[in-house]
């Protein structure tokens, strides 16, 4: 069943949301007619071992420290040592993905989605905010309302868009940019504090 403008963007604008809020609550998602899930709780795991590998090595206490904070997460500035240490990435997490969505779209403008795509592929390491956006767009692209956007292909995003012809490559560069319009409202709205770029 086709839907109508308002419906695509309603589902654009929901996805988008759920998008933003996943980096405060460090959760996957549900997401479109299927009830997939989104893959993407592994990568807070990844990142924060990552950042925090030296403090976790045979550390049982730390390690159930991190697995209390991955369920409920808080920015709260009362914690001390580890568990503060833990709440200062998260923050710096959630800046970094809000900082990150606000310049995508004028990345995609300016050198166009696959190489835009590349560099995110580049730049994704460790359950980073490059990876966790690189995820949320191929989650996107991938829904039922836009699998024909990509003719169902499975595999790697960046490599599916390249091979685009180049009718579908716009309407798919068009789609990202309608979700990143979204995306950025919602990191705007839903993730304090001032941006934070570290490249």
């Amino acid at each position: 069943m086709a839907k109508t403008i308002n419906g695509i963007e309603q589902g654009r604008a929901d996805f988008a949301y759920k998008c933003a809020n996943q980096t405060l609550l460090l959760k996957d998602f549900k997401y479109d007619n299927d009830n997939k899930t989104t893959n993407n709780a592994s990568l807070f795991t990844v990142s924060f071992k990552k950042k925090f590998e030296k403090d976790l090595k045979d550390n049982s206490l730390n390690n159930r420290i991190l697995e209390d904070f991955l369920i409920n997460p808080s920015k709260d500035k009362k914690f001390e040592g580890f568990k503060k240490r833990l709440a200062e990435h998260y923050e710096k997490y959630g800046k970094e993905y809000k900082a990150y969505v606000k310049k995508t779209p004028l990345m995609v403008k300016t050198s166009g989605l696959g190489a835009t795509l590349a560099f995110i592929m580049s730049k994704k390491k460790d359950g980073n905010a490059w990876a966790l956006i690189y995820n949320q767009v191929d989650n996107w692209l991938k829904t039922s309302d836009n699998h024909y956007l990509i003719n169902n292909k499975n595999g790697e995003l960046s490599e599916i868009i390249i091979q685009l012809e180049s009718g579908q490559y716009r309407a798919v560069t068009n789609e990202v940019l309608a979700l990143f319009n979204w995306l950025r409202r919602f990191a705007e709205g839903l993730i304090e504090g001032n941006d934070l770029i570290q490249e």
